[in-house]
């Protein structure tokens, strides 16, 4: 799925269970199939027939039945947590209200993607696995820009877990993660989005403890990218050996992105990405949100003269971004 993360096949293993006794399951190759049931509907009445499911991934075991698995009160509370998730939208502005029902479903989505795991010190995190990929795992920008969705419906817990997940796997030396799967960490870079989105969260769901668990390992990775990838310019370029900018074919060493006469689109070779190659609006964009953010996180916990020094790096980026990188003819910004 990119260049960086190992393809891996995976595996889900469903248990379904019967509220009915005479409601009896086997499996038929890839169907599920019951013998003939019969109830009784009486006239105007309603019939509820229950059945529950449960997951395992790959080698896990499967999580242990809920109490009161079939009274009303476990449904009840599931039932509350997606309509409040839900309820915790803002309204619409009237232009943007008929696209109410898709951003519901994208409350069910991400509420689908919540994913209980192990940290690295075993305890129990629920996290959330955002991509487009089929890598089942917590990515480092997939998050960041899931973050504010999460805040926005209150999703506490599985943005808290994501984020302290990442941040515990931010090297000492800043190195950050590109993402953690079966409770290993795969390094490499992603768009530099991480402090923006807890900033973001942060706003919406306020989480004294959580602000001072990640601030200082944040600082460190945009520390990192500041020191390792800046340019003589005072800008900052990718590094090499990236992932989420896949789909960015300008930087690809098979460009220009033209395909030679007669050749279709999807048969060229586009080669590899090497976006360590240009020094790129976006990539500075997301690195002055960064800092930005992270003057407002190190104001929130007192750190006054840190906060200072995020504020001078951000004006002292914005400046570079607008002298090297906007075109004067075109006014547009423009790679180099």
């Amino acid at each position: 799925n990119t260049q960086t993360v190992v393809r891996r096949t995976y595996r889900s293993r469903a248990e379904l269970l019967s509220g009915e006794a005479d409601a009896a399951f086997a499996a038929d190759g890839a169907r599920l199939v019951s013998a003939w049931v019969e109830r009784t509907l009486p006239p105007h009445g309603t019939l509820a027939c229950r059945f529950a499911v449960r997951f395992a991934f790959n080698d896990e075991p499967f999580p242990a039945w809920p109490r009161g698995l079939w009274g009303e009160a476990g449904l009840r509370r599931a039932v509350v947590a997606h309509e409040e998730a839900c309820a915790a939208l803002p309204a619409l502005a009237p232009p943007m209200r008929r696209f109410e029902p898709l951003a519901l479903k994208a409350v069910g989505t991400l509420r689908s993607l919540r994913y209980l795991d192990y940290d690295g010190r075993r305890r129990r995190r629920m996290t959330i696995h955002v991509s487009k990929s089929g890598t089942a795992a917590t990515w480092f920008w997939d998050t960041g820009i899931a973050l504010p969705g999460l805040g926005i419906m209150r999703e506490r817990e599985a943005a808290a877990g994501a984020v302290r997940i990442l941040c515990d796997g931010i090297r000492p030396d800043g190195t950050p993660p590109v993402t953690y799967e079966r409770q290993t960490y795969t390094y490499s870079y992603q768009i530099p989005l991480l402090a923006w989105g807890v900033g973001q969260f942060l706003q919406l769901c306020p989480d004294a403890r959580l602000l001072r668990q990640a601030y200082p390992p944040l600082s460190r990775y945009v520390r990192h990218w500041l020191e390792r990838y800046s340019t003589a310019r005072g800008l900052v370029i990718y590094p090499p050996g990236c992932t989420s900018l896949d789909d960015a074919l300008r930087w690809h060493t098979g460009s220009p992105l033209t395909p030679s006469n007669g050749q279709a689109w999807h048969a060229k070779d586009w080669g590899r990405a090497r976006p360590d190659l240009f020094e790129s609006p976006d990539t500075n964009a997301f690195l002055y949100l960064e800092l930005r953010t992270l003057a407002a996180l190190a104001r929130a916990l007192g750190r006054d003269a840190e906060a200072r020094d995020w504020d001078r790096r951000a004006r002292r980026l914005a400046a570079a971004i607008n002298r090297w990188l906007l075109d004067p003819v075109t006014h547009a910004y423009q790679d180099r």
